[in-house]
């Protein structure tokens, strides 16, 4: 395995990813906006490095991560499963990834509505009297 360098063994002093451009509204100082308590002593010890090697570092080390995308990856394991993109889309859309487990049922009609039919969908497919999406393990959830 090739040894790597760390970002903060990138770069040189001054080098930035970005250059901001100068404020056209009123600023004030750091201490008026942030309690005494809250700020650092001395500032934050960060890589001074350019655009292009924090892009090509972090891309690197992406790379570097196993991905069910970028190759197989044997079933079984809590930590990692196959979930079709439009599952994941649709588990995102704002009516369900909002959905807070102490929501009060009043606010949760909906997603109760579509669990409900679900269930009934899979039972008639299925020949079954009744399933249930209740999951039998975390891994299973």
């Amino acid at each position: 395995m090739s040894t790597e360098k760390l970002i903060f063994e990138m770069g040189a002093p001054g080098r930035r990813a970005a250059l901001l451009p100068a404020m056209d509204v009123p600023t004030k100082p750091l201490d008026e906006l942030v309690p005494q308590e809250f700020l650092r002593a001395e500032p934050a010890p960060l890589p001074e490095v350019s655009e292009i090697e924090v892009v090509r570092h972090f891309t690197h080390l992406s790379q570097r991560n196993f991905g069910v995308d970028s190759g197989f990856y044997p079933l079984g394991s809590c930590t990692m499963k196959y979930n079709p993109k439009i599952n994941e889309e649709t588990a995102g859309m704002p009516g369900f990834a909002r959905i807070h487990p102490l929501e009060h049922e009043s606010m949760t009609q909906g997603a109760i509505q579509l669990l409900y039919d679900l269930e009934g969908y899979l039972a008639e497919i299925a020949g079954m009297e009744r399933v249930t999406l209740q999951p039998a393990a975390g891994a299973h959830g």
